[in-house]
């Protein structure tokens, strides 16, 4: 049998880490898009409706909510860098296996930049090295106040920084020890495979996959479907532009009013007093309406993306022998991810913002009707976990298409970082 190109599914575990790691990612995005955004509200609100923002005294909440959302960003990038870890390496795994079993079935260009490439665990080892620093600054901290610290505060003042060395060395340790035996054993988990799947294996199977190609009329994305990606891409145009605007100005009343951190805020007649507020209530409205326009942008791609699939799907199937996708809509399909997977982004970074409010009205003790803050808690939980159910079936779903495109249609190797989207927008 003749080698080609094949694109291997996850099996569940590495499945089920791309799942952690893609929740990881939305929890990073979510908490970093609301950290800037509740920035700017606090800002606009504090300048716009000072009234307001002393009556329902949104100064402590602001103080609570917004850091906790930098501690999600936080949190966020160390589970994605440890899963993204664990995931790369259970691939490379699965990958040395198939090697001795299929070798004529060569990996995608994705996949084996996974095997030629080192150990996969920068993540872990930033994840490690950051905590490392962070543990070693509180450490420097606690023992440089030690001498001064009142004698009912010296005990918990030494076991904090005592605490921190022990973590500072823990965290070396591993770093050492268990991922640099990681390191060392990688070049033997996957040096059998890609020596199989080498160059000459990936130009032998591309040349195979010519040859067994289909010949026929191509097509493109329907009408409907170009028109929305035209759609979409024009209102994405206008949401970003209106986002950007809307914080400008919005940031230029904040710039009337305190020209630089240092300077004392300025107070104006009654003109330039109401051009200041002006320029905060537009500021404000011009974004709200940039980021309706976005979700709207979102829903427009998503139907698009539903449309597209179903043809690609239907054409793989092999309705009509005849007919095949262009190259780049087929190339863009196979380098892209699934709904299922973009809609888990979304959820998880709406779950990380849930229960971030959740945790921030629970240590303020806020005047909440009974239940609404653990059924804040519950909501945000539930978000994550559909969203880490999302991931994992969309990453399932998401390669056997592209496996049932590749059999149909033999497309041959692709790189990942191919601008084909671009190329695709502008023929639409």
């Amino acid at each position: 049998m003749s080698a080609r190109i094949h694109e291997y599914p996850l099996e569940t575990p590495a499945r089920l880490a791309y799942a952690v790691r893609w929740l990881g990612a939305g929890i990073a995005v979510g908490g970093g898009a609301s950290f800037l955004l509740g920035l700017g509200a606090s800002i606009t609100l504090n300048e716009a409706f000072i009234d307001i923002w002393y009556d329902v005294d949104l100064d402590p909440v602001s103080r609570s909510f917004i850091p906790l959302l930098f501690v999600a960003v936080a949190v966020g990038l160390v589970v994605f860098g440890v899963s993204d870890s664990i995931y790369k390496w259970l691939i490379g795994r699965q990958l040395a296996r198939a090697a001795t079993v299929t070798p004529s079935l060569v990996p995608p260009h994705w996949q084996r930049e996974i095997l030629n490439g080192p150990a996969p665990l920068a993540g872990a080892a930033t994840v490690i090295w950051t905590i490392f620093g962070l543990a070693a600054l509180v450490a420097l901290g606690f023992f440089a106040i030690l001498g001064e610290t009142s004698d009912e505060d010296v005990a918990f003042v030494s076991s904090v920084a005592i605490g921190a060395v022990v973590l500072a060395v823990i965290l070396v340790a591993t770093n050492v020890l268990v991922l640099g035996r990681a390191r060392r054993r990688w070049r033997d988990v996957v040096a059998a495979a890609a020596a199989t799947w080498s160059r000459h294996t990936v130009r032998e199977s591309e040349g195979a996959d010519r040859v067994r190609r289909p010949r026929g009329e191509k097509d493109g994305p329907s009408g409907l479907v170009r028109v929305l990606n035209a759609v979409g891409a024009w209102l994405f145009t206008i949401g970003a532009g209106a986002v950007v605007l809307g914080s400008a100005v919005g940031m230029a009343g904040v710039f009337l009013r305190q020209p630089c951190r240092g300077c004392d805020q300025r107070s104006y007649e009654s003109f330039g007093e109401a051009l200041i507020d002006s320029l905060a209530v537009i500021g404000f409205a011009v974004t709200a309406l940039g980021l309706v326009v976005l979700v709207v942008t979102g829903l427009v791609w998503t139907a698009a993306g539903i449309l597209t699939d179903r043809m690609l799907r239907e054409g793989a199937s092999g309705i009509d022998a005849q007919r095949r996708p262009e190259g780049v809509l087929l190339q863009d399909r196979l380098v892209s991810v699934s709904l299922a997977e973009s809609y888990s982004i979304l959820l998880s970074g709406l779950g990380a913002v849930v229960v971030t409010a959740a945790l921030s009205a629970a240590a303020l003790a806020l005047p909440l009707p009974a239940g609404l803050v653990d059924a804040l808690m519950v909501a945000g939980i539930a978000l994550l976990a559909v969203a880490l159910v999302l991931a994992y079936v969309g990453v399932g779903y998401n390669l056997r298409l592209r496996s049932a495109l590749r059999e149909r249609w033999a497309p041959a190797d692709i790189a990942v970082s191919k601008p084909v989207r671009v190329k695709r927008r502008r023929q639409g």
